[in-house]
């Protein structure tokens, strides 16, 4: 899925991080990122983030969506987009965004949030009845006398 960059991906990348690098340090950048590589850091953009199969980085990434399909140790944040993990990806940290995919046997460990304006719950779901206890009550002596 991530594994080659297709032409129209290839125009819209502008940084390559390719398997034989290794940082130290974090990455701010203003247009799309892939790596390939090792980031011993953060990964900031205002465009997407694509992790390869092989990469790793070891520090948060916040762009505007984030594909992976290598291994990342930290927490992702697309506040307004979206988060992919592929079948190859591993996550280990938090996740904050609008749109969440996880494919099959990839792997996340970690918390998740979603910001979107149907994300939260609606205020009956919320609200707890007044007369709860009445109504277990209720059903408790039900049970109670079909036993």
């Amino acid at each position: 899925m991530f594994g080659k960059v297709d032409d129209a991906t290839k125009d819209k990348l502008v940084t390559i991080i390719s398997e034989d690098v290794v940082i130290d340090g974090s990455i701010v950048a203003k247009k799309a990122i892939r790596v390939d590589g090792i980031v011993n850091g953060a990964v900031h953009t205002k465009e997407s983030v694509v992790v390869g199969a092989h990469a790793v980085i070891r520090g948060g990434i916040k762009a505007s969506n984030v594909m992976t399909a290598g291994e990342v140790y930290g927490d992702i944040e697309a506040p307004k987009g979206k988060i992919e993990i592929s079948d190859t990806g591993r996550v280990f940290g938090d996740l904050s965004a609008t749109n969440l995919v996880i494919d099959e046997n990839a792997v996340f460990q970690g918390k998740c949030v979603m910001n979107g304006k149907d994300a939260q719950p609606t205020k009956e779901a919320v609200e707890v009845p007044e007369d709860l206890d009445e109504r277990a009550e209720k059903v408790q002596e039900e049970q109670e006398k079909d036993d």
